[in-house]
């Protein structure tokens, strides 16, 4: 605007030179000068008569202007050389001039001159009536004075300034104008293109950013930081962004050029144009982006006791809750900025998007629009762990940086993504819930007691990974790995009857016990007991009842004096009573009733053939003796018989050995044996004696009896008939022994 301004003033007074001066005065051809303080009369270029408006060179900068007469009562012709004081003047008395010039009106046009003159008067009065002396030109002039009194003045240029001339109180004042070159201003503003990352944050600041002014864009292009060519103003950015004013500039266009961004902001290369105006300040905006560090993976979660990034036996990755907080600052200090929840996907990872997000505020993006956060202190901490896992109270924390270049960073950094640091936190964290399983032996019938002489030592259980649609996983003991159906460990239960597992071994699964071997030495019945158990970080009890081996035992009782299981004469060997005791060290459970050691379990009675037998199950498994308490009829009481016998097999009867029962009857007497005669006495030797006389013949002995035949011997097997057989045999070979020790006798005799 100031150079149309300057082109139009130049052409008028141009034009105005060669018409009235027919090209004897040299214009200056000066574009500018200072403000007009006082002006001098080289020369009158010009006087046109009227009210001595003129055309003048001025001293200051040699340019040709147009004066006007503005007091119509003085008539007093200016010379040449005269100087005058300059006042500039404003209001009313501008805006007449400014129309002057807009409209092109000159000092020698009649008689825009003069209207322009006495109109000059008439503000100078400040009378709103134009009371011009020549009638021909009131209604033009009242017209002008009408126009000057409504125009806005604000609408003309800072450059267009109006001087009042001054020679001394005698002469008149004279009016005039010149536009003068008036300075522009910039002023550049840096704002964020994303406050929500950068406001607040210490991490980024405006201050420092500098900026180039140019007057070419193909200047400021070349342009940068190592070297800025030759700017009209270099301008830096304080604290809030803004930049001080820059130097006068001349109105018209200029280009700016970032040539350094701030801390944490990425440069912008953009080339902003901006148009100056005179007496203005022009503001530029220049958004920058703040950096911000892309995030893609934050947690992913590994078994820490298997290193698999899968889960153990029950046991889930997923559903895992982690706070995660975020502070616009070096260190975990102050109000945190933001605070979310997110929670593990099916692999056990947590990316910073929406779809991990549980609640919160919404995510930090980039100026791409990705997922990222500003630079500052990140901390992680698991808030509910994921199922059969141990929760994990340690607290993350993660430094988000921007180096000096701009490049995003971290302290904890786990490799990349697509351009996307993944922290790859709680990586070796997770411990799998881990239990132990204790099992206890029981007695069916007396609990915790082993029965009888039953031991709850040795027995073994097998311990597998249960066929279980909720064990998905294998899981691993001692470093190996066991999948669903494996048998993974054998227990052993020690003589209290209890078997457990080392505390902590078995991650959280479903397990199915087994009893798989029951000893002999036991005197138990293998219950085929089995359980499936959920281990979930806790011991588990478990308890098998066993039921103890039992069987039974039977006597016979016998006549003493045949040793045959038939009564002698009249006796009878049923009702004989046999007491069963305990010599088990733990109780025993007879016919329903608890019994200890030492005492009476079960009482039998024989039957006629001596007979008596407990059922098959009476007795548990341990030792015991019988007596005799009540003898049958027609026998006396048996005190010195007692039976000790065990119960060691299943459904067993053990069979004592025979109770002999002597018979309540006189025995005979026997016959006495002969007495042994007596040696003869040796006699002496006979003297010769005459011959001997005839000895008699002897007597002839007595043919002994004919022994009876012997009854036929009965068969084997029957053992009364035998024992009667062997008595009948013995009386008649006693008989003949009996004669012939007899028939000796009366030999000697």
């Amino acid at each position: 605007m100031r150079e149309k301004i300057r082109r139009l003033s130049g052409a008028a007074l141009a034009l105005l030179a060669v018409l009235l001066i027919a090209g004897t005065v040299s214009v200056s051809g000066a574009d500018s000068g200072g403000t007009l303080t006082e002006a001098v009369c080289d020369s009158i270029v010009q006087s046109f008569g009227y009210d001595n408006n003129f055309l003048f060179r001025a001293s200051d900068t040699g340019e040709i202007l147009q004066g006007y007469c503005m007091e119509a009562a003085k008539h007093s012709v200016i010379q040449p050389g005269w100087t005058a004081s300059a006042e500039e003047v404003g209001g009313s008395l501008r805006i007449l001039m400014y129309l002057a010039w807009q409209n092109g009106w000159s000092a020698s046009d009649f008689p825009q001159n003069y209207i322009v003159a006495r109109t000059a008067d008439c503000l100078r009065r400040g009378v709103t009536v134009y009371d011009a002396a020549a009638t021909s030109t009131r209604e033009e002039g009242q017209a002008l004075l009408d126009r000057v009194l409504a125009f806005d003045g604000t609408v003309i240029p800072v450059s267009f300034c109006a001087y009042r001339l001054s020679y001394n109180a005698n002469r008149q004042d004279v009016i005039t104008y010149r536009t003068e070159p008036v300075p522009g201003y910039v002023k550049i503003r840096k704002v964020s293109s994303l406050p929500s990352i950068s406001e607040g944050n210490p991490f980024y600041s405006f201050e420092g950013a500098l900026f180039g002014v140019y007057v070419s864009a193909e200047e400021a292009e070349a342009a940068s930081a190592a070297d800025p060519g030759s700017p009209e103003a270099l301008l830096s950015a304080g604290p809030d962004g803004n930049t001080p004013v820059s130097v006068e500039l001349d109105a018209g266009t200029y280009y700016v050029k970032e040539l350094s961004a701030p801390a944490g902001f990425a440069p912008n290369t953009a080339v902003a144009a901006v148009e100056v105006e005179e007496g203005e300040t022009a503001v530029v905006v220049m958004q920058d982006d703040p950096l911000a560090v892309p995030v893609s993976l934050v947690i992913r979660k590994r078994d820490a006791g298997t290193g698999l990034f899968r889960p153990q036996g029950a046991a889930s990755l997923e559903g895992a809750q982690f706070a995660v907080t975020f502070y616009a600052a070096a260190d975990v200090s102050g109000t945190p900025c933001a605070s979310w929840v997110f929670a593990t996907d099916g692999q056990g990872k947590i990316f910073y998007d929406e779809d991990h997000k549980v609640s919160g505020p919404d995510l930090f993006r980039d100026a791409s629009g990705a997922f990222a956060l500003p630079a500052g202190t990140l901390t992680v901490k698991e808030t509910v762990p994921p199922e059969g896992y141990l929760p994990d109270d340690t607290l993350h924390i993660v430094h988000l940086t921007i180096g000096p270049d701009g490049t995003p960073g971290t302290d904890h950094t786990g490799g990349s993504d697509g351009g996307a640091i993944m922290l790859d936190l709680v990586t070796d964290e997770e411990i799998v819930q881990a239990g132990s399983i204790e099992l206890r032996k029981l007695d069916s019938q007396t609990g915790e007691t082993p029965q009888g002489g039953t031991s709850f030592g040795g027995i073994e259980f097998s311990v597998k990974l249960a066929l279980h649609p909720a064990n998905a996983n294998s899981v691993f003991v001692d470093g190996k790995e066991y999948l669903q159906g494996q048998t993974i460990l054998t227990l052993t239960t020690d003589p209290d009857g209890t078997a457990r597992t080392p505390e902590g071994l078995l991650p959280y699964a479903y397990y199915t016990v087994e009893e798989s071997f029951v000893p002999q030495t036991c005197g138990m019945l293998s219950a085929g007991w089995h359980a499936t158990l959920f281990l979930s970080g806790s011991a588990c009890y478990g308890e098998a009842e066993n039921v103890a081996v039992r069987g039974g035992v039977e006597f016979l009782k016998t006549d003493a004096r045949t040793g045959l299981s038939e009564p002698w004469e009249s006796g009878s060997l049923a009702g004989a009573e046999i007491s069963i005791y305990s010599d088990c060290d733990g109780p025993v459970v007879v016919g329903g009733e608890t019994y200890n050691k030492g005492d009476l379990v079960l009482v039998l009675a024989t039957d006629a053939q001596g007979r008596c037998a407990t059922a098959p199950d009476a007795l548990p498994f341990g030792k015991y003796h019988a007596v005799e308490t009540r003898a049958s009829e027609g026998y006396f009481l048996n005190t010195e018989w007692r039976a000790d016998f065990s119960i060691e097999e299943e459904g067993v009867i053990v069979s004592t050995l025979p109770i002999p029962e002597p018979p309540d009857i006189p025995e005979p007497e026997p016959e006495p044996e002969p007495e042994p005669e007596p040696e003869p006495e040796p006699e002496p030797e006979p003297e010769p004696e005459p011959e001997p006389e005839p000895e008699p013949e002897p007597e002839p002995e007595p043919e002994p009896e004919p022994e009876p035949e012997p009854e036929p011997v009965p068969e084997t097997g029957d053992r009364a008939e035998l024992m009667l057989y062997a008595a009948g045999a013995l009386i008649p070979l006693s008989a003949a022994a009996f004669a012939a020790i007899r028939g000796e006798k009366r030999r000697k005799e």
